[in-house]
């Protein structure tokens, strides 16, 4: 059991990503209805939000060891690609007192970090599982 906390905890902030960009950290809105220059990059991270979710979902609900560590990189680098996706791999719009680089890119690079040091932590515990895992192996080889 305590081993699907820290997937659950992956979920979460998953979905906390990908809500909180599709609610109030969302792109900017224009009178006439047309789409911003950053609506882009805030679908991108929002993919990355839903990854993420998804990869610890996954994680608390397979036994795997192997699965585990493959679900944690996952994490990872849907962390690391919503900490890149605002401003740097896609544009924002060209004012930066422009909804998007005050609200949507501090949120992503804050909640992408989250993220990423969460899918971190389930790495080391997955490795901490095989390392003992093993060890107990060598012991019933004796």
């Amino acid at each position: 059991m305590k081993e699907k906390i820290v997937p659950l905890i992956l979920a979460a902030v998953g979905a906390v990503l990908a809500i909180g960009v599709l609610t109030f950290a969302g792109p900017c809105v224009h009178d006439d209805g047309t789409v911003a220059a950053c609506f882009a990059a805030s679908r991108a991270v929002i993919a990355c939000g839903i990854v993420a979710c998804i990869s610890g979902l996954l994680g608390a609900a397979l036994r795997g060891i192997q699965t585990s560590m493959v679900l944690s990189v996952i994490g990872i680098v849907a962390g690391i690609l919503a900490i890149a996706f605002p401003g740097g791999i896609m544009p924002l719009c060209m004012m930066q007192t422009m909804h998007c680089w005050s609200v949507m890119r501090p949120f992503a690079l804050i909640m992408g970090a989250v993220v990423a040091i969460v899918a971190a932590v389930m790495l080391l515990q997955a490795f901490s599982r095989r390392r003992q895992a093993q060890k107990a192996a060598r012991r019933m080889a004796r």
